[in-house]
């Protein structure tokens, strides 16, 4: 890894994968600043520091990216930061725990077999959380900060958190995804972010390789927004009920 700050930007969150990959990188310690997992098809053991994708043909995409560099042994070391807007509660496609299996919901689900890789993971709340190693690769999601349901004013104040108190110290690679489908319009906010980032690490900012949409999911995204969010909420709503 680079000794020089970098701040590299993508559209697709997919994307980190694909240059990480490139990179030669194994066993990356990475804070994954998102409202969503990005783990969808992982299993994990927590008290056992293990994990499983649980179908091997599942297509690296923007829910599945994390769960890819885990399986590959890329990413050895995995903290999901979220606030309550966030986490798995309001998370389609989420990661499971070995924990969840004992749930009605889940019972059908099965360990695969194999010891799987290793794995250090965790969950931090965002109101917790401090970046306090530098060599720790920091991947945000803009879906963080401008989610919908979020109000600007809330947005803006976690946005100097961050800039302020959060980075303890400077990680030297940052990775930071518009994920235009999961924010608020307006690429003008996202950019005016990524400079204060840059300039509060001291560092360049570098737009990386795009990596290629899979055709799945392709009908959600061509519906409007509007209608993306509410049949979103509505799925949420009946998968709170369902595994409560």
């Amino acid at each position: 890894m680079s000794s020089f700050p970098v701040v590299h930007t993508c559209d697709e969150h997919s994307s980190v994968y694909y240059h990480l990959v490139a990179s030669g990188a194994r066993g990356v310690s990475l804070t994954h600043l998102d409202a969503h997992c990005d783990l969808k098809g992982t299993l994990i053991d927590r008290n056992a520091g293990r994990a499983w994708l649980r179908r091997a043909d599942l297509p690296v995409s923007p829910s599945t990216y994390l769960s890819h560099l885990v399986a590959e042994g890329i990413a050895g070391e995995v903290e999901w930061v979220h606030d309550e807007v966030g986490g798995r509660p309001n998370d389609l496609g989420t990661v499971l725990y070995t924990s969840d299996l004992t749930r009605l919901a889940y019972l059908m689900v099965r360990r695969p077999a194999g010891p799987g890789v290793a794995i250090t993971y965790g969950e931090t709340d965002f109101a917790a959380w401090r970046q306090r190693d530098a060599e720790c690769v920091l991947d945000i999601d803009w879906d963080f900060f401008a989610d919908w349901r979020k109000t600007e004013e809330r947005s803006s104040r976690e946005i100097e958190l961050l800039l302020g108190e959060k980075l303890e110290l400077a990680p030297r690679r940052v990775y930071v995804a518009y994920s235009s489908q999961y924010s608020r319009p307006g690429r003008a906010a996202y950019d005016e972010f990524v400079r204060r980032l840059a300039q509060r690490l001291g560092a360049r900012v570098e737009a990386i390789p795009e990596a290629p949409i899979p055709s799945a999911g392709g009908f959600a995204r061509a519906l409007p927004p509007v209608l993306r969010r509410a049949l979103r909420a509505s799925a949420l709503r009946l998968k709170r009920v369902w595994f409560r």
